[in-house]
């Protein structure tokens, strides 16, 4: 590789890095912002990996030795075929329902006019797929981690192009979804690769969440949050820039593990581990006030996995305080707070509870209908009506996203997603025993316990359809894959 083609590759880097930070500081205030970093990263990391697979194919070009027999001929030529057949007839119905969508096409499909763009689309979806592909296999993920992301981006091409029954709606959020969101998490684990840029990428998401959490404090005394004017839910439940209490709460919830581990690890003087803790303190005071039982939940299953990498003693006398946290919270206790953690004891029973246990049996009749492939992938809300009870007037999301990932994509993707989960915390606990670094090493087990935080919540919630809570989510599970090399 010459120099001149080193600094492109380490300049592409430099700009991706930046933009990441961005993009991680405005998750809980900014959607566009989000939206336009994450497009413009995804573009010079294609602009970068589009050159290496370049320079890959001209080295195999030069190495290639044919095959001296028919049979290792078709080796080569029947699994090739099968591959580009898949590929083609994907892109193909990917690209003319894309393309219907914005445009009338009612016409001839062979008119130049019609043909030639859908064919143009095609071409490039499958240059972007073999960059795709190729930067995974070439990257140092391990077997686990490479098959599954691999097979989570196959089996949502399957869903969106072969057995989605609604093509136009599987085909935009197979594009400008479910690859978004892998893309931020494979950029993320290639990038963030070294001490400085792995201190920094933390330290921004401790910033991001300090202001959040600042303003789910003002809205609470102010009536209204600091960035997006948002009034309090219910004249009770702080939302911060956030729609909606759960969303935030899940927020809290989830990057809350990470300043913890700092200080459970002591990889900071202190200072910086006082500046922790009054962050900690301030991030759990909004998580009680969101009054969202399933991020009370999320964060609970990520701080006791947190624990037990902490060592025996730390984690006895963790939970011995805890429980006397619980026992004073519901003694002096407001009596909103009470009511809440009352509830907890009346699931099933409540207004909240029983209107999710009706999706959930209407998603659970989904998915029994096509429990293989799915209905598609993102129909969940248009084929909901079909199968909702007759006196049910509101089309929503599962509020269970393993429900719905299974009623959309079937037990083949609900399955290879949570492969991939499970490699992603493989290789975030074999980060942590493999790094000699403190700080590494919590911010790889901090960002595991994150996304344990996040898994958990979503069996009542729909984090992974949020745009916001989608990116938090898949930009964790970057920092946890990440392999940090030296500056």
């Amino acid at each position: 590789m010459s120099a001149d083609r080193q600094r492109m590759y380490a300049g592409c880097d430099k700009i991706i890095e930046y933009m990441l930070y961005t993009l991680v500081f405005f998750i809980p205030t900014s959607k566009s912002v989000v939206e336009v970093f994450a497009t413009l990263s995804i573009m010079i990391w294609f602009y970068k990996n589009g050159f290496k697979a370049w320079e890959w194919l001209l080295e195999k070009r030069k190495s290639f030795v044919p095959p001296g027999s028919v049979y290792g001929l078709l080796k080569i030529i029947i699994p090739m075929g099968v591959l580009v057949t898949l590929l083609v007839y994907s892109s193909v119905m990917i690209s003319l329902a894309v393309i219907s969508h914005h445009f009338d096409i009612d016409g001839d499909l062979f008119a130049t006019g019609i043909f030639l763009p859908i064919v143009i689309f095609a071409i490039f979806l499958n240059v972007l797929f073999f960059i795709i592909a190729l930067a995974v296999a070439r990257s140092d993920h391990g077997f686990s981690l490479k098959a599954s992301t691999i097979s989570f981006m196959t089996i949502s091409l399957i869903t969106s192009a072969f057995t989605s029954q609604r093509l136009g709606i599987s085909s935009e959020a197979f594009l400008f979804k479910t690859m978004e969101y892998l893309l931020i998490f494979l950029i993320i684990a290639e990038v963030i690769n070294t001490p400085r840029r792995v201190f920094n990428f933390v330290s921004v998401f401790v910033i991001a969440a300090f202001f959040s959490g600042m303003d789910g404090i003002y809205q609470r005394l102010a009536g209204h949050d600091l960035f997006r004017k948002f009034s309090m839910f219910e004249n009770m439940k702080i939302t911060a820039a956030f729609k909606a209490p759960n969303d935030f709460g899940t927020y809290v919830a989830t990057v809350l593990p990470l300043p913890l581990a700092l200080i459970a690890f002591s990889v900071m003087d202190w200072r910086k581990k006082a500046g922790l803790f009054v962050l900690s303190l301030l991030f759990a005071a909004c998580l009680v006030l969101t009054f969202a039982r399933g991020a009370w939940l999320g964060f609970f299953a990520g701080f006791l996995f947190l624990l037990v990498f902490t060592g025996r003693r730390r984690f006895i006398a963790t939970l011995v305080i805890l429980a006397v946290l619980a026992a004073l919270t519901v003694l002096v206790a407001p009596p909103a707070i009470k009511a809440q953690l009352g509830s907890l004891s009346q699931l099933g029973s409540d207004t909240s509870s029983m209107d999710r246990l009706l999706i959930w049996k209407t998603g659970w009749r989904m998915f029994l209908d096509r429990p293989v492939f799915g209905h598609g992938l993102n129909t969940f809300m248009s084929i909901f009506e079909r199968y909702k009870p007759a006196d049910y007037v509101w089309i929503v999301y599962a509020h269970n996203c393993f429900l719905q990932m299974a009623a959309e994509t079937g037990i083949t993707g609900l399955l290879i997603f949570l492969w991939f989960c499970a490699s992603v915390l493989g290789r975030a606990i074999s980060n942590f025993f493999a790094e000699p670094d403190k700080f590494m090493k919590a911010a790889a087990i901090g960002a595991a316990a994150c996304i344990i935080a996040t898994l958990t919540n979503s069996f009542v919630d729909t984090n992974l359809y949020s745009l916001p809570l989608a990116v938090l989510f898949w930009s964790l599970c970057g920092l946890a894959a990440a392999r940090v090399q030296p500056e």
